[in-house]
């Protein structure tokens, strides 16, 4: 398994470029489960662009921009159909979660100048698909500070495991169930422990499948109603639990780590980008090929399989160790990873790249 890096530490020059530019879709469209993603680009965008506009596919063609940001989902197929270049420097922003790509996708990014990823197993991912290297990039995504510091356990609180999810993401590739087991085999019988399920939007279907996994065990509390205030969401529990099969990105193991939540987290895809030994707990894996009926991704795809022992061993090390001096190092790394200066040092240069700017 590879280690996690960090991206270089390169703050970018204020810079404004003249002409009208516009940023498409993202206003629909979520990075993750916790809160809507348009302010990852568009923030940084809005630095070099002050007069950035935020459109709709249909508002967009009615618009002449100097540049034009797509941020549609890779498999929307309206959004697919939609993108076609337009004048101007066309950008199109993905982020992917299976190493195989529906051919419609590879359509779509060759009629686009460049294409924007946040992590180096995106970029991967495209160029092993056949999209030339040259024009992928990686854009790490802007996250703004905590609005406020995450309130902490109280001493005589017990042990809590914080497993969140947004219920429209795929159950599987969140690992949900077996994340579940992994508690149960942790502590079969300490009372003194809890796992909280944070999530929203949950199916009738996957939540019978919760409920099942859960099989009354009144330790593990299920709320699927919470607001989407990441503040809120961490509040209050020991550490995140986060054993993916597949991210392209990981807000929420991001999002943790600058509020000093301990993490367990599986070591593949895009958080490797900034997990390390030193700030997280990091899970090994094998590789094992999706399928239709678990991911909308074509056949052939992988992502991984958490090792259970590993989970529990986490888990377990997690509770019985001080975790001050990890928690610390990630967010130090996560203020770097996810800053305004890196974003923008990237999107720069690639704009740059591509002789837009």
């Amino acid at each position: 398994m590879r280690r996690g890096t960090l991206q270089s530490e390169s703050p970018a020059p204020p810079t404004k470029v003249s002409g009208e530019a516009q940023i498409i879709g993202l206003i629909k469209n979520r990075l993750s489960g916790i809160t809507l993603s348009r302010h990852a680009y568009a923030d940084v965008l809005r630095r070099i662009y002050p007069d950035l506009m935020d459109s709709t596919v249909e508002e967009s063609a009615r618009r002449d921009c100097k540049l034009n940001v797509w941020a549609a989902r890779p498999l929307s197929h309206g959004s697919l159909d939609a993108f076609t270049p337009m004048p101007g420097f066309n950008v199109w922003c993905l982020v992917l979660e299976s190493t195989v790509l529906p051919d419609r996708s590879l359509e779509a990014a060759a009629n686009a100048d460049q294409v924007w990823v946040p992590t180096s197993f995106c970029r991967d991912v495209c160029v092993a698909n056949g999209m030339p290297p040259e024009k992928v990039h990686v854009v790490p995504y802007y996250l703004p500070a905590p609005a406020r510091p995450c309130r902490p356990p109280s001493p005589h609180d017990p042990f809590t495991v914080l497993l969140s999810w947004d219920g429209k993401s795929n159950m599987s590739r969140k690992n949900v169930l077996k994340s579940i087991q992994a508690f149960k085999l942790a502590w079969p019988k300490d009372l003194d422990v809890r796992m909280k399920l944070k999530t929203r939007d949950l199916s009738q279907e996957n939540t019978a499948a919760v409920k099942e996994a859960i099989a009354c065990d009144g330790r593990i509390i299920l709320d699927d109603s919470f607001a989407p205030e990441v503040d809120d969401i961490f509040d209050g529990v020991h550490c995140l639990m986060h054993c993916h099969r597949a991210e392209g990105y990981g807000r929420h193991v991001m999002e943790a780590m600058l509020r000093r939540v301990p993490v367990i987290a599986t070591a593949y895809s895009g958080p490797m980008d900034w997990l390390t030994n030193e700030n997280s707990l990091r899970v090994g894996y094998h590789l094992v090929e999706t399928s239709v009926q678990e991911y909308r991704y074509p056949q052939g795809g992988q992502w991984a399989e958490p090792d259970i022992g590993d989970m529990v061993a986490q888990l377990r090390a997690c509770q019985a160790e001080s975790m001050e001096a990890m928690t610390e190092q990630a967010q130090h790394d996560a203020q770097r990873a996810c800053s305004m200066e890196q974003s923008m040092h990237a999107m720069l240069t690639a704009l740059k790249k591509g002789g837009h700017i």
